[in-house]
């Protein structure tokens, strides 16, 4: 997952860079082990601040994991795992907005690498 969104091999051992970072959330109904692991994939610059826009709460927590529920949905997986990228903005962007941005930037190409290195979601 790394490698696509960097869009390159990267050379580090870790989930977080420059610019954003892996968060991961596990189904609370299933034990294993794999939080110790995820924490210890961290870099001392790791900030979650850096991942909330203004007051509100940090998508993801300073162990790695993100900050909301597991959703039901998923209850037959034992975790699933995304990116959360650094906000540089103030305040979010309409729909149309993204839609524009999406269209006048060639957007779709994250999703398209993401489909090359076998990564589906369910908007694919």
């Amino acid at each position: 997952m790394i490698e696509a969104e960097h869009n390159r091999v990267v050379d580090f051992d870790r989930f977080n860079w420059g610019w954003g970072c892996l968060g991961i959330i596990t189904n609370p109904k299933i034990e294993f082990e794999i939080e110790k692991f995820w924490k210890a994939k961290y870099g001392n610059g790791f900030n979650p601040d850096d991942y909330k826009i203004k007051d509100e709460e940090s998508i993801v927590l300073q162990s790695g994991k993100f900050n909301f529920d597991w959703p039901t949905e998923l209850n037959e997986y034992a975790f699933a795992i995304g990116t959360a990228t650094k906000p540089n903005i103030d305040t979010y962007p309409s729909p149309d907005k993204i839609a524009e941005r999406m269209v006048v930037n060639e957007y779709d190409e994250y999703f398209r690498k993401n489909l090359e290195l076998g990564i589906n979601t369910f908007q694919a």
